[in-house]
């Protein structure tokens, strides 16, 4: 017993025409010739692989910026700025820079240790440093 390549019909061995479909058994047919296209996932498919790509933390690649590396550049500017554009009260912005500091330290923690931690090892760093500038000129002005 043989099976038609194309109809899947069972046929005897000595059978060179197909009963079923009438075609020649003794040639391969084309599809089996050729490669065969990729199959095309289903919409299922492509929405389950999206969430479970999305479910994984980002390891090596870019996973976003560290919030708190932001949060402490945006402190040390604003009251950079203020502190130079109004008058300002001593106090209130060397707490303001010691907070940015603070912040900025776990951000660069955070950034450094997770490997999903996210950029913004460059703001946290320029936060703290320009915290620390901000301290020390505030902090003068505190002493004297």
């Amino acid at each position: 017993m043989k099976v038609c390549p194309y109809c899947a019909e069972e046929l005897a061995d000595d059978v060179v025409a197909c009963t079923q479909c009438g075609r020649d058994t003794t040639d391969e047919p084309r599809w089996k010739r050729e490669p065969q296209p990729a199959v095309t996932p289903s919409a299922e498919q492509i929405v389950r692989a999206s969430e479970e790509r999305a479910a994984r933390p980002q390891i090596g690649g870019r996973a976003g910026m560290n919030r708190l590396a932001v949060a402490s550049f945006i402190v040390a500017i604003a009251v950079g700025i203020l502190g130079v554009a109004a008058p300002f009260p001593p106090a209130v912005a060397v707490a303001a820079f010691a907070i940015a500091i603070a912040l900025g330290l776990k951000a660069m923690q955070e950034t450094r240790s997770a490997p999903a931690g996210g950029s913004g090892y460059g703001f946290a760093v320029a936060a703290v440093v320009l915290s620390g500038i901000g301290l020390i000129g505030y902090g003068r002005l505190l002493i004297v």
